[in-house]
């Protein structure tokens, strides 16, 4: 209580005064106070007093207001207002000055003032150029220039304009500047470099632009652009004089571009000066790597070196990733980190350093072969550079490129033993690692390395694409397709953009079937690739298994348009257009396919077999002699020239010389090298008979012991049968049989032998002695149909060939065709066939023959005896109709049976297609103009059939 103070009595009370105010400032009693309410409503107490006004005077205004008795009152400003002591004393109040009526209307512009139209044309200028820029932005540089054109000329207008009204000095030299500068940059944006250039040189020579000398920069650049490097040169280096030292950086961008020309030109050593002063004044990642370049040109090991070490020493100027890491729990902090970690900004940071990365790791691949004895001593050397820098994460990744070059050089073993070092490493270096070494192990069909290392790098990054496809790949050759498109999925999820998991998870679901999730995971696919040549071939395989061939095709054009050259995927066209019946763009697309790949057996026989349906066998004898070569222990390709040889000579004169004498000899070398084929026997035997050759005995001689073992071995083979279905049913005796079999089998080459040779010694007649018992008669089969027609179809031709298979069936009695009687049909609105249309209309009928395939053929006969050749299209009898005959073949059985099956023969026949109008009247026969009054087709008389007739 001692250092409390207590206020002492006498003192003042702190709150003494607070009651007492100034009765000026009481607003109580203003409501009586007569003289406050009149200065109100006038203005009684702010009027001064009157005075004579003298000129040349100044009368000083009082400060004040008063009232009528004398009591001053605070000055008020209320002139602003509207009061005015002009005003008459007991007017109505009207301080806006309404009673006056409405302001009088502004005053129009005169537009006909020549002033006023030259500012209307500057604007149309200024907007002019700026269509241009915004055409030129959005990429259409046509628009642009001619925006820029039309602003030129309205421009020049301008002028001419000032210089009229005598306004000359006034003229916006800026705008002409921006009129010139733009039309110049049109010009070159759309390469029309010579009227650039004399654009920028009337920019450059006029005095009046200030700074206008830095233009020779985009001079330069133009000639650049032309490979006019001596005069690039030339103004880059104008530009440079022209350009102070305070414009530090523009010298420096001007004196790098005078260092890529000097490359371009190959002259490395003034390259090479101009690259050092900039890393001296002002270092950067381009003219670093440029440096590198040009000593790697002139070979010199220690400059590259130094060029490198400066090249990881040049400062980004970028900020660190730990800045982008929240410190604290702060969500404002936070919020603003968030905020900038995806800015464009940084997105600009993460470009510059990509970049920088890029240019070092190429650099590193570029010198190490170079700077040391062996590549691996310089990636070493690479790496321990790399690691003392800011790149250290770059270090690794050196690493993995010295696996990879170690693959370009074949030597797998090394690059396996560099990648496995990786395995102690962090996890995103181990991944990379096992990744490739999963991707050698595939490589190398160790499946189950593959498998492991795939496991590893899982392990270490799950969110690695390359791992979970390596894994999949893994998988899918295991056959578990479930589990490979799953993974696939995986890969998908962690990297929206990855191919090769889209293109494998299409596999997978082609493999098991889903063709249209298949189909699915293509499309997407193309729209990512669009010229993937592989995408395009498995959609064309999808849509070919999904039954649309239309589609198929459409893809097979787009593939062939991005590699004209596959010979796979023009075959596949052509089998795409064979099976739609186009037989005239399956062959162009087969020959396409065969001129650059004359290998493909399936291609040759083709365009082999499309020359002998339309009849020209001579052209069909170079494809299977190319396959004879290609397959030299196939006969059927040395048969089929023979054929070719035969069929091309069958309709020569009588003395059977040219390609008929050619398919003999061909014929007897292929006896010679394979002796018991029994259809080159068979052909002999034919030939020599219709040549009436002497060999022909011998030749049917061979032909009948070679059937006759052929038989003998038909039958040991149905012996053979025998004995395995009698130790079937012996089930005691079932291992002794079997050991009897398998030694029988042991010894049966060497019994076929003895038969064979014992054949060849003895006749016919001691043969039937040696038989113990007579072979069974079995009874003769007819061929099957589809063998039948496979035959039939490399014979014919294409137009018999289509009446085969596209004809109703008919009797053979019924004519339901008569020759018109109002003559030929004239409307063109009648949908009738092309046949009876003619002035010779014939119809069609079925001729049926069991022993002869086709068994129903076609033929055409005459309808009319005359022709459709009156006034009005009525017969007239000066003229005939006599029918068209083609000549084609036909399978014709034989009596001869071979492996209890017919055997047929080709026969040549002519068949009538068609009918003529031809001069002279017919003459009198007792049947009508048609060949099938017999019952039978016409056919030539095959010798060979006579003589096979004869010996049965």
């Amino acid at each position: 209580m001692e250092h409390v103070h207590l206020a002492a009595e006498d003192e003042d009370d702190l709150y003494s005064g607070y009651n007492d105010y100034n009765p000026t400032f009481d607003t109580e009693d203003l409501e009586n106070d007569v003289g406050f309410q009149q200065a109100v409503k006038t203005s009684h107490g702010r009027r001064p007093p009157m005075t004579a006004k003298i000129p040349g005077t100044a009368v000083a205004r009082p400060m004040g207001t008063a009232f009528g008795d004398g009591v001053a009152r605070p000055m008020t400003a209320v002139l602003a207002a509207g009061y005015s002591s002009a005003v008459i004393r007991g007017s109505a109040f009207d301080p806006l000055g309404q009673s006056k009526g409405p302001a009088p209307p502004l005053e129009a512009k005169n537009e006909d003032t020549p002033e006023e139209k030259i500012k209307q044309l500057e604007k149309k200028v200024n907007q002019l150029i700026e269509d241009s820029c915004m055409a030129h932005s959005h990429g259409d540089l046509q628009l642009s220039l001619e925006k820029a054109k039309e602003a030129g000329r309205k421009e020049r207008f301008l002028v001419r304009q000032r210089e009229q009204t005598a306004s000359a000095d006034h003229i916006n030299l800026d705008l002409t500047y921006s009129v010139l500068f733009n039309l110049a940059n049109q010009y070159a944006d759309n390469e029309m470099f010579a009227e650039a250039l004399n654009t920028y040189q009337v920019i450059v020579k006029n005095k009046m632009f200030s700074n206008a000398g830095r233009l020779k920069v985009n001079m330069a650049n133009i000639y650049f652009k032309q490979r006019n490097f001596p005069k690039a040169i030339k103004f880059y280096r104008m530009a440079l004089d022209q350009i102070s030292n305070a414009h530090r950086d523009m010298r420096i961008k001007i004196m790098q571009n005078i260092g890529v020309v000097f490359v371009k030109m190959g002259q490395y050593s003034d390259a090479i000066t101009s690259f050092e002063h900039i890393m001296s004044e002002s270092p950067n990642i381009k003219t670093g790597f440029n440096l590198i370049l040009c000593y790697f040109a002139i070979g010199d090991r220690d400059k590259m070196k130094k060029a490198f070490q400066k090249l990881i020493c040049v400062p980004l100027g970028i900020d660190e990733d730990d800045k982008y890491i929240p410190p604290n729990d702060d969500p404002q902090t936070n919020l603003v980190i968030e905020a900038i970690k995806n800015d464009q900004l940084r997105q600009m940071e993460r470009e510059r350093k990509a970049l920088a990365e890029k240019y070092i790791m190429t650099s590193a691949k570029l010198i190490a072969p170079a700077i040391e004895t062996s590549f691996a001593a310089g990636f070493d050397w690479c790496v321990e550079m790399v690691k003392t820098s800011m790149y250290v994460e770059l270090a690794n990744d050196l690493e993995i490129n010295k696996a990879i070059t170690y693959l370009r050089q074949k030597d797998f073993n090394q690059a396996v033993e560099t990648l496995k070092m990786f395995e102690k490493k962090d996890s995103r270096v181990k991944s990379a690692a096992a990744t490739n070494l999963s991707f050698l192990y595939f490589l190398e069909k160790e499946y189950g390395q593959a498998d492991r290392y795939a496991d590893l790098a899982m392990n270490a990054d799950r969110y690695n694409p390359a791992a979970l496809i390596n894994k999949g790949n893994s998988v899918f050759v295991n056959g578990d397709y479930e589990k490979a498109g799953e993974f696939y999925k995986e890969a998908l999820r962690n990297d929206s953009s990855c191919t090769e998991a889209l293109y494998n998870l299409g596999l997978t679901y082609k493999k098991l079937k889903r063709l249209e999730e298949a189909l699915d995971c293509f499309l997407k696919l193309h729209a990512i690739l669009r010229n993937s040549a592989q995408v395009m071939f498995q959609l064309t395989s999808l849509y070919e298994s999904l039954e649309d061939p239309n589609q198929a095709i459409e893809w097979l054009m787009q593939l062939i348009s991005v590699a004209p050259t596959d010979p796979q995927a023009l075959a596949k066209l052509g089998a795409l257009y064979d099976n739609e019946g186009d037989k005239s763009q399956a062959f162009q697309y087969y020959y396409e396919s065969f001129r650059y790949f004359p290998s493909n057996i399936e291609v040759i026989e083709w365009l082999g077999a499309y020359y002998i349906d339309t009849q020209f066998c001579e052209k069909a004898i170079q494809y299977f002699e190319r396959a004879a070569l290609i397959q030299p222990t196939q006969v059927k390709w040395q048969l089929m020239v023979a054929s070719c040889y035969r069929r091309s000579g069958h309709y020569l004169s009588s003395n059977f010389t040219g390609n008929y004498q050619k398919a003999l000899e061909t014929y007897k070398d292929i006896h010679r090298k394979f002796p018991e084929n029994v259809e080159c026997l068979r052909f002999l035997v034919r030939l020599c008979t219709d040549m009436g050759l002497k060999e022909v005995q011998e030749y049917a001689t061979k032909l009948k012991k070679v059937e006759k073992m052929k038989e003998i071995r038909e039958q040991i083979g149905q012996q053979g049968s025998r004995i395995v279905y009698i130790d079937g049913q012996h089930s005691e005796g079932v291992y002794k049989n079997r050991d009897v079999l398998s030694t029988s089998r042991k010894k049966f080459p060497a019994i076929l032998t003895a038969v064979a040779a014992f054949f060849v010694l003895v006749s016919n007649s001691e043969c039937a002695k040696v038989v113990k018992r007579p072979p069974r008669i079995r009874p003769c089969l007819d061929l099957p149909e589809e063998i039948l027609e496979q035959m039939f179809g490399r014979l014919s031709a294409g137009m018999f060939s289509a009446f085969h298979h596209t004809l109703q069936l008919a009797p053979l009695e019924k004519e339901n065709l008569t020759c018109p009687t109002n003559g030929r049909p004239t409307s063109d609105k009648s949908r009738l066939p092309v046949n009876i249309h003619s002035i010779s209309p014939w119809a069609y009928r079925i001729s049926y023959d069991a022993t002869r395939y086709p068994k129903y053929l076609p033929e055409a006969y005459c309808l009319c005896k005359g022709c459709l050749a009156g006034p009005f299209g009525e017969e007239s009898l000066q003229f005939r109709s006599t029918p068209v005959y083609m000549p084609s073949v036909i399978l014709r059985r034989t009596p001869s049976c071979g492996g209890g099956r017919y055997i047929y023969t080709e026969n040549y026949i002519s068949i009538a297609v068609g009918c003529t109008c031809v001069t002279g009247p017919e003459k009198e026969r007792e049947s009508n103009n048609s060949v099938l009054d017999t019952g039978e087709l016409k056919r030539g008389i095959d010798k060979g059939d006579e003589s096979q007739l004869k010996e049965n």
